[in-house]
């Protein structure tokens, strides 16, 4: 049995969201993209009407290793015999053939099911897949095969023992009608009194989670319309069938080729396409995971991991002006549709699918429309009283970011109530479906930027944050609050007369080691100190230190960026506010570095896929740049005259072509300069350092083809230098004067170029006086050359030929991996150390 079509169709919709004046807004159009009129849209017949004559078609395909004789079949409606027969020839190997039954169109859910060979006469190699069941009032899917495809599934045995892909793929949509049985709803959060549930964080980073029942303004609509916020349907669930399977020579442009038109058009709710494949063996074997989440989005279903945030994202300013770098992870991770697996729905799908009972499919992502008409969060502190006074200020991203001035704010009143402002939405109300209406979000984009409101909570000397994204206002919309919806978040807010925060929090790394250290609080009878994860998003206890000691010392736990946080208790043990944050991280390889215009410093670790921003006095502000931006494979950064970030790179998993990268002073990519390694000019090969002139022209150490290459400030090749003079060069720096400096590890020297009339580079001499292996060169601004040495770790300063100063270290902490060099423009030079992990400061002479 491989499946069963129905017919007449009847289009679904197909709305376009890219005409002039309403980007975003899903509109449908005529043929000449026209917008409908409501009449016109009305008028459209989308489903059978009452009482219309419809034909169900099996379609019966003979896998097995021999011709069948004629076989017996049957047709059940609701349960219920409705009609039998027998095939009249046999049924040849390989042959498909069809049976067809006409029914009298009845509305609402009903089920449709074929058997061949009820009775098992023929002998057969599987007993399991001679019958299927539809419902009458499922979404229907049409799938595109591609024919090697097609033929290897069927050659090949399957995960259900069988060797058909139909087979194969029919498990999968009976699969996702299992999930939307099991899978949570909405209305399953309902209290015993039909009320809606409150929603909490466990802190001012932490998740949120549902805590029971609680009354929330607005009463329940007993509407059947789709999308009026009415409780669950009783007992109705979503279902999904295939109702045709296409194989052709050649799926691009697949529809085109089959349908003549996109499957909403021609009467399917979805269309999937199967590309080809010489062997399937494996994937006949496997369960795709990713198939159903993929079907998801034929339903209507939005990507649920476009509403997490990445830390890189938040370039809110903290108490310092630095990026606060918090980012979260949507509520609803970890369900089929932010990722795939075996896995359930969220409630936000099965709400979105179940509001949608009888509705055609075609829109996408309008059930974000649901929201109550009045939002209110309520502010909690650490003992679950109310917070009156408090300031809320919210941030949107936009441009992918979240910066610069709040979108809106205020100060929550004495029931710790902040209602939020709804603000202007285009009203769209799209057919059988939703309607958008001024909310807090503004216009609702349905792919998810926008989707994400980022808040800053102070109070009693704390700061917390919190987050709130769409899918909350749609939850507490389906149960009821139509009206009004009451969030809770539950911060670590203190009670008042709690004690004040800690001052002067700081910590101090060595290798994986960590010393924190904070000023003390009258009357504080002991501290907690608290570690966050890299976004923020995690807050666990890590210590309780007692009374009179003001310092804590460990090792980095697992992990890149970590936020220590430090609170006094007081004789109760209550917990006061807590301390601005200090960061750590976990280096990994760092090597090169640069100070910026304004004395902050980049840093680049070969264990990170981001930069590494420091403040000027050395503490970390964390990760930044764009994860995209891939500087994984990369060890040197520089920085140009006109601020723009220069990074050497191998390759990455991404792009494998090395090269070297241009990034404005936004960290925004502006060049990207990558060519398949090579020994040709312009190709480079395991290039380590970089360096730009006075004019913003590019020099790249091609370390693994012992030359240096001069580019133009926009990525154009100009010259290559030192062919045939250098071995294994490091890193290229220039003076004032526009000398150029290599660090040429292989000849333990530092070779010094200068332009010739023609604009080639000369070597005109070379700086040794007994140095071994230089890894980085820098000149500063009297034109003192230095340098970091591998073979005897140290850091030397010629003026002249000679060496006039050393660094080694102490005593008691040696130099062992000198790696980058750069001047804070405070009289030290910064040392980045590869073996003890840390960036020293170094008073210089």
């Amino acid at each position: 049995m491989l499946w069963i079509e129905r017919t007449p169709r009847y289009p679904g919709y197909r709305p376009v969201y890219d005409l002039p004046g309403r980007q975003g807004v899903p509109v449908l159009v005529d043929s000449a993209r026209r917008p409908l009129t409501p009449a016109r849209v009305r008028a459209i017949k989308r489903w059978p009407s009452a009482g219309d004559v419809v034909t169900f078609t099996a379609h019966v395909g003979n896998r097995g290793g021999a011709d069948a004789p004629a076989w017996e079949h049957v047709w059940h409606v609701d349960g219920r015999l409705a009609a039998r027969g027998v095939l009249k020839t046999a049924h040849r190997r390989g042959q498909n053939v069809t049976v067809s039954f006409r029914w009298r169109w009845q509305p609402g859910r009903h089920t449709i099911r074929f058997t061949a060979d009820p009775l098992f006469k023929v002998r057969d190699l599987s007993l399991h897949n001679n019958t299927r069941e539809d419902a009458t009032d499922a979404w229907s899917l049409v799938w595109a095969v591609d024919r090697a495809t097609y033929a290897s599934f069927n050659r090949v045995r399957n995960f259900l023992g069988t060797r058909s892909f139909e087979d194969w793929a029919q498990w999968h949509v009976d699969h996702m009608n299992r999930l939307f049985d099991v899978s949570p709803t909405p209305w399953s959060r309902l209290g015993a009194h039909g009320s809606a549930p409150e929603t909490q964080e466990t802190g001012p980073e932490g998740r949120r989670r549902w805590a029971g029942s609680r009354a929330v303004s607005g009463a329940l609509s007993q509407s059947n319309r789709p999308g009026a916020g009415r409780p669950a349907p009783s007992g109705w669930r979503p279902r999904i069938r295939c109702d045709r399977v296409i194989v052709l020579d050649e799926v691009e442009d697949a529809w085109t080729r089959a349908l003549g038109r996109e499957p909403l058009d021609a009467g399917y709710d979805g269309g999937w396409v199967f590309g080809r494949r010489a062997d399937c063996t494996e994937w006949a074997a496997s369960v795709d995971w990713g198939l159903i989440h993929e079907w998801g989005h034929q339903l209507g279903l939005t990507d649920l991991y476009a509403l997490d945030r990445p830390g890189f994202q938040n370039l809110v300013e903290d108490e310092r002006g630095d990026p606060l770098l918090l980012g979260r992870l949507s509520d609803l991770a970890g369900t089929m549709m932010h990722g795939h697996g075996p896995t359930l729905f969220s409630p936000e799908c099965m709400g979105a699918l179940i509001t949608q009972q009888g509705r055609r499919r075609g829109y996408y992502g309008d059930h974000y429309y649901c929201t109550p008409r009045e939002t209110v969060l309520e502010i909690r502190d650490s003992l679950g009283r109310p917070v009156p006074g408090a300031r809320l200020e919210f941030w949107q991203d936009r441009n992918g970011e979240y910066r610069g001035r709040p979108v809106f704010a205020g100060t929550t009143d004495s029931k710790g109530w902040f209602r939020l402002p709804n603000r202007p939405a285009p009203a769209i109300t799209t057919d059988g479906g939703y309607t958008q209406r001024d909310n807090p979000f503004g216009r609702i984009d349905v792919v998810g930027p926008g989707n994400v409101l980022f808040a800053r909570i102070r109070a009693r000397g704390h700061t917390a944050h919190t987050w709130l994204e769409i899918t909350e206002l749609n939850l507490a919309f389906w149960m009821g609050a139509r009206g009004r919806a009451v969030l809770i978040r539950r911060t670590r807010i203190p009670p008042a007369g709690a004690p004040a925060a800690p001052a002067g929090v700081a910590v101090e790394t060595l290798r994986r080691a960590f010393t924190l250290r904070w000023s003390p609080v009258p009357g504080a009878a002991a501290y907690r100190v608290h570690v966050g994860d890299s976004d923020g998003t995690h807050w666990r206890i890590l210590a309780n230190v007692e009374r009179g000691r003001t310092e804590l010392a460990g090792e980095l736990p697992d992990g890149q960026l970590h936020r220590f946080r430090v609170a006094a208790l007081d004789g109760r043990g209550v917990e006061g506010a807590w301390s601005r944050e200090a960061r750590a991280l976990r280096l990994v390889r760092p090597w090169g570095l640069v100070v910026l215009p304004d004395g902050r410093r980049l840093l680049r670790d070969a264990g990170f896929g981001q930069a590494l921003l420091f403040r000027a006095d050395g503490s970390v502000v964390g990760p930044v740049g764009s994860v995209h931006h891939h500087f994984e494979g990369s060890y040197d950064v520089a920085v140009g005259p006109d601020g723009r970030i220069l990074s050497a790179k191998w390759g990455d998993g991404y792009d494998p072509n090395p090269g070297f990268r241009v990034q404005d002073s936004g960290l925004n990519l502006v060049v990207d300069y990558r060519r398949p390694e090579g020994s040709e000019p312009g190709r480079v090969r395991r290039p380590m350092g970089i360096a730009a002139d006075a004019d913003g022209r590019i020099f790249l150490a091609d370390t693994g083809n012992n030359r240096v290459q001069e580019f133009t400030a926009s990525g154009e090749f100009v010259q290559v230098i030192g062919e045939g003079e250098l071995r294994q060069p490091m890193k290229p720096a220039l003076d004032r004067a526009g000398r150029l400096y290599v660090a040429d590890s292989g000849n333990n020297r530092v070779a010094v170029y200068e332009r010739d009339a023609g604009g080639r580079w000369v070597l005109r001499r070379s700086l040794t006086d007994g140095i071994k292996e230089p890894v980085c060169v820098a000149v500063d601004s009297q034109d003192r050359v230095f340098v970091s040495t591998n073979r005897v770790a140290g850091v030397y300063m010629f003026q002249g030929d000679k060496i006039t100063w050393k660094y080694e270290g102490t005593p008691g902490l040696r130099l062992t991996g000198p790696r980058g060099l750069a001047f804070d423009g405070r009289g030290n030079l910064l040392v980045v150390d590869e073996a003890t992990l840390r960036i020293w400061s170094i008073p210089l002479p």
